[in-house]
């Protein structure tokens, strides 16, 4: 597995599991962001800022459209269709603007090459 997938996937774990861990400015979701700024985002929208997780997403994967279904105190449910490439991605929190974030990672993750052997 390459590193880009492997820090994804473990930003992605910590986010799931709440906790705030990772967003160190190393965390690199990549197209052209600064990593600082990509931190701070993904800081905020683990925090509730659902801005936050709108300027992330516009910023790392803008071709990708995305439902939001809130479930009044149960969250929202953050949904990315499928692309020819990818699956479908699929993340519900408590937290609206976690779920988005966790939208983001695994669409990132799914969009990461595999390593070739």
């Amino acid at each position: 597995m390459n590193d880009r997938k492997q820090a994804l996937e473990s930003l992605r774990d910590k986010v799931a599991a709440g906790t705030a861990e990772g967003f160190n400015g190393n965390s690199d979701f990549s197209k052209g962001l600064p990593l600082s700024n990509q931190a701070a985002l993904a800081y905020d929208a683990f925090h509730g800022s659902l801005d936050a997780a709108k300027a992330l997403h516009d910023a790392v994967v803008p071709e990708r459209p995305c439902g939001i279904t809130f479930v009044g105190s149960y969250g929202a449910t953050v949904t990315f269709p499928p692309t020819w490439e990818t699956m479908s991605v699929t993340w519900s929190n408590e937290n609206p603007a976690r779920a988005w974030l966790l939208a983001i990672l695994e669409a990132l993750i799914s969009e990461t090459p595999k390593e070739k052997k």
